[in-house]
Parts: structure tokens; sequence; C-alpha cells
């Protein structure tokens, strides 16, 4: 059985995927920016001219840079609601 953190974890990323997309949809740059990185990553990954070793650096690359981004977002994510929580207790909203 999963761990409370572990399920909140997982929680908060489906959150944020779901935000990602939403933006994307809804932000011309943002997914102008999404479609030329997605080519760029094909056009490395099906380059016949690179060898096996630079296709695996290239791999963990884009692998580590997606969980650098991850733990970014969530604690931007997370940052965000203690901030919100710290300005309605200042507005008197909630206690």
């Amino acid at each position: 059985m999963e761990s409370k953190d572990k399920i909140l974890e997982n929680a908060l990323d489906q959150v944020i995927m779901r935000a990602l997309y939403d933006m994307e949809q809804s932000d011309e740059s943002a997914r102008e920016a999404a479609d030329r990185l997605s080519k760029h990553y094909d056009s490395l990954r099906f380059d016949d001219s690179l060898s096996a070793e630079v296709h695996e650096r290239i791999r963990q690359y884009i692998e580590n840079t997606v969980e650098a981004a991850k733990a970014e977002f969530r604690h931007i994510y997370l940052q965000g609601a203690k901030d919100s929580v710290t300005a309605m207790r200042k507005l008197g909203v909630i206690k």
C-alpha cells in the first residue's frame, strides 16, 4: 500500500499536469513552445547519425530535466497554496 505522502505527491502531480495542459490549450505561446520542444526532441531521438551513447545521454538529460521540473512545480504550487492561506488569514477570510 502506498504511503500517504506518495499518494499526495501523485495527486499533486496530476493537478500540475492538468494545469500545464490547460495552459497549453489556452495560451498560444505556451502551445507553440511545447510544440517546438516536442519537434526538437523527436529530431534528436530519431537521428540515426547519433550514436547509442549520445541517444542514452539525451534520454537521461530529458529524464533528469523532467524530474527537476516536477520538483520545482510541486514547490511553486505548494508555496502558492501557503501564500493564499496567509493572504486569506490577513484579510480575515479564514482564521
